[in-house]
């Protein structure tokens, strides 16, 4: 540490108020939190909520199964849609402008 005095242009006054003005800040947000959190003051616990127990499907290999065969019916072409091995073929078949905006 040093030995040596204080400068004399550090003004005393200035240091003390931004201090206290610090601390008036700090009790502001303290009797702010106190106004916004007045039901969490004195409270010792929270109240612990149980998880929902997890859902088990009985029938979950032939929901799959369903799945499956809805997914499989849209990629040849159920429901209107392009088959998906058609789909593949008009984009290659377009080269390297495949995915250009189309005009």
């Amino acid at each position: 540490m040093s030995s040596k005095p204080e400068r004399p242009d550090v003004q005393t006054r200035k240091v003390l108020m931004v201090m206290v003005g610090f601390l008036v800040l700090m009790a502001a947000v303290a009797f702010g939190f106190t106004l916004i959190f007045q039901n969490r003051i004195g409270m010792r616990f929270v109240p612990q909520h149980a998880f929902p127990a997890p859902s088990v499907i009985a029938d979950e290999r032939e929901v799959r199964f369903a799945d499956e065969a809805r997914q499989r019916k849209i990629l040849a072409g159920g429901n209107g849609h392009m088959p998906i091995g058609e789909a593949m073929q008009a984009i290659a078949a377009r080269g390297s402008a495949a995915f250009d905006p189309v005009p």
